[in-house]
């Protein structure tokens, strides 16, 4: 197997599907690493083809391969986590397995046909342990080429960095939080709930106010007659007079003794009925009677409607200005084809800085070697070549940008 040797500072995906076919790259996160150190990569394998026109047709039992040339390095004893992004995806089956004894993963679907857009993409959540010496490590991608749905080229190299702690850069500097987003609407009001069991009687509860004086009563019935007192001779019946005023109540007097029962006499005729008495005061309220029992509770009222949205938070201050101007430039020259003959070439970036860049050579492994790859100062890119047999052109890439640096 020939492959191109490219040592980036940051993870370029340059491999590349025939013409007309998607374009199916890794990136990985990060795309920075430290030496010997065994930590977390997430290798991401998405379509990258502009626009609607390049999806491929994937079909059942489709295999990709992943090989990983962590040059000492080693693909560490851990499950493999999936997570596939895209509608397309929702529901599919992809069946992923690490080759046991080897730094290669297996990914197999298996399912329907459908189609793998730029919307769609697999995400491989894995552990690594890295080389003990800075260079860059690769990772290789194996596509079915029989019937040229992924395109022609088979193997496809992804770079991966492996830097020395001195040779990290530094983050830059925590931005500002951005302002608050506004709130969402109210959601709908949820079905009323099951009436709840009844609960225990509470404690009897304080004497309750004096109550208001009730109406009047209906008249008493008559009293029992008195004793007949013995009988006079009849009058004549006089005529009714009319009924004089209430007169006030005397005091009571004395209760005399009672006499001996005269005879029985006849009976009189009936007098006339006496005036209504003046009504009597009304008496003391009577005591309060017990507390009741506690009643069942009844159901919840419905929910009230939702108030106003707020207003949305003042936008925070905007922050200072970090990278910006990326721009990508390229130089390449004729290598010295003598045996063992050492080319240097370089590539600048003019006012700009470089923030990363790679080298390039257009020979088999057999050919010769890059080892050098490196920024020679704040604003271009070097690289070295040595020559074993034939000439070649060797190429020189930079990532170039404009840094502000906050004072």
């Amino acid at each position: 197997m020939k492959l191109l040797h490219w040592l980036p500072m940051i993870a370029l995906t340059l491999g590349s599907g025939a013409a007309g076919a998607a374009d199916l790259k890794v990136v990985a996160s990060p795309h920075t690493f430290q030496v010997s150190r065994t930590q977390d990569i997430v290798l991401s394998i998405a379509n990258t083809t502009p626009g609607s026109g390049g999806g491929v047709a994937l079909m059942n039992g489709d295999t990709i391969e992943l090989y990983l040339d962590l040059r000492g390095g080693s693909l560490a004893e851990a499950p493999v986590a999936t997570l596939l992004q895209g509608e397309r995806f929702e529901g599919q089956n992809f069946t992923v397995e690490p080759v046991s004894g080897e730094n290669r993963i297996r990914i197999t679907y298996a399912g329907a046909g459908t189609q793998w857009s730029s919307a769609e993409s697999i995400q491989l959540s894995l552990k690594i342990t890295t080389p003990s010496t800075p260079g860059v490590a690769l990772v290789v991608m194996k596509l079915p080429t029989l019937d040229g749905r992924f395109g022609a080229a088979e193997w496809n190299v992804f770079p991966i960095n492996v830097l020395t702690a001195d040779q990290t850069p530094a983050a830059g500097p925590q931005g500002p939080e951005g302002p608050q987003g506004p709130a969402g609407p109210q959601g709908e009001v949820g079905p009323l709930g099951p009436v709840g069991g009844r609960g225990p009687m509470g404690d009897s509860g304080p004497r309750g106010p004096q109550g208001e004086p009730g109406s009047a009563g209906a008249t008493g019935a008559n009293g029992a007659t008195g004793a007949q007192g013995p009988a006079g001779p009849a009058g004549e019946t006089g005529a009714t007079g009319p009924a004089g005023p209430q007169g006030e109540t005397g005091a009571a007097g004395a209760t005399g003794a009672t006499g001996a029962a005269g005879p029985q006499g006849d009976v009189g005729p009936a007098g006339a009925a006496g005036a209504q008495g003046a009504q009597g005061e009304v008496g003391p309220a009577g005591p309060a009677g017990a507390q009741g029992a506690q009643g069942e509770v009844g159901p919840a009222g419905a929910q009230g409607p939702a108030g106003p949205q707020g207003a949305a938070g003042a936008t925070g201050a905007a922050g200072a200005n970090g990278v910006s101007g990326w721009t990508r430039t390229s130089s390449s020259t004729a290598t010295d084809p003598g045996a063992s003959a050492v080319t240097n070439h370089s590539v600048s970036c003019g006012a700009k800085k470089v923030v990363g860049g790679g080298c390039r050579i257009t020979v088999d492994l057999e050919g010769g070697i890059i080892v050098g790859s490196y920024p020679g100062s704040d604003n271009t890119w070097d690289c070295v070549f040595v020559n074993w047999t034939g000439g070649a052109t060797l190429e020189a890439h930079a990532i170039c940008a404009d840094i502000a640096i906050p004072d």
